[in-house]
């Protein structure tokens, strides 16, 4: 808990002083305004809570959009294209071959370029 500083005790100082003002100008108030402000306390109370059907419904839609989407990618299936890069490219990776042809692929395929236009 933090010590109450000066603006702490103006602050309470202020909510003291408003009370006593509310609370004085509430038994000035004729019989017939305090009837109406019963009755408007009451209504209030006695009305069952909203609820945002927007909200609701807005998250129902997006989980069933989810779950559609979900089992649309889930029975798509792969073709032959689409695998044979991932397979080529798990052969260069598991290769005990020599990492540094790899390495300078480029340079081959340069030299091989010019060699092919010279």
């Amino acid at each position: 808990m933090k010590p109450k500083n000066v603006s702490d005790a103006s602050n309470d100082a202020f909510i003291n002083q408003a009370s006593k003002l509310l609370d004085q100008s509430e038994q000035q108030l004729d019989s017939n305004v305090l009837r109406q402000l019963r009755i408007a306390r009451h209504a209030a109370l006695e009305k069952p809570p909203q609820y945002n059907n927007w909200a609701i419904t807005g998250g129902l839609a997006s989980t069933a959009a989810m779950l559609v989407l979900t089992v649309s990618l889930w029975n798509t299936p792969m073709s032959q294209q689409d695998v044979s890069p991932l397979l080529e490219d798990i052969e260069l990776l598991s290769a005990a071959d020599d990492l540094e042809f790899y390495e300078e692929l480029e340079f081959y395929l340069w030299l091989d370029e010019k060699q092919h236009t010279s």
